[in-house]
């Protein structure tokens, strides 16, 4: 398990990761690493819009040019699209060490990942 924190416009949110080996995503412009996230962690304290994909106008009111579609193909779902969000700041801690990240993609999962936590990081963010 691996700890996160980040920040988006003032908001600052920190949540539990688990490193998923599988998760290669890559945004598809940049390149950057994609984590992962249920979107319900960002709703709980984003005020202004709900942040779905059915809401995608007022999301990229929000957050401007920060927005990112993430294409993905899995198990039982071919050709998906993520809402994803380029962050201001990114952490990821263990009970020893913190590490800043720059250039990460977070994209927005609209269901439950897991009880224990809510966040999947790729290898290649460890």
């Amino acid at each position: 398990m691996r700890y996160i924190k980040f920040k988006i416009n003032d908001a600052e949110y920190n949540c539990i990761a688990y490193v998923d080996t599988g998760n290669n995503l890559r945004e598809p412009f940049s390149g950057r690493p994609v984590v992962i996230i249920e979107k319900d962690l960002l709703n709980e304290n984003c005020k202004q819009a709900d942040i779905s994909a059915q809401n995608l106008e007022n999301l990229q009111k929000q957050l401007g040019n920060r927005i990112v579609l993430i294409p993905y193909n899995s198990i039982g779902q071919e050709h998906g699209v993520l809402v994803g969000v380029i962050p201001d700041e990114f952490y990821i801690s263990d009970n020893k060490s913190t590490w800043t990240k720059k250039d990460v993609a977070i994209a927005l999962y609209d269901k439950k990942i897991s009880s224990r936590y809510s966040t999947l990081l790729g290898p290649d963010l460890i």
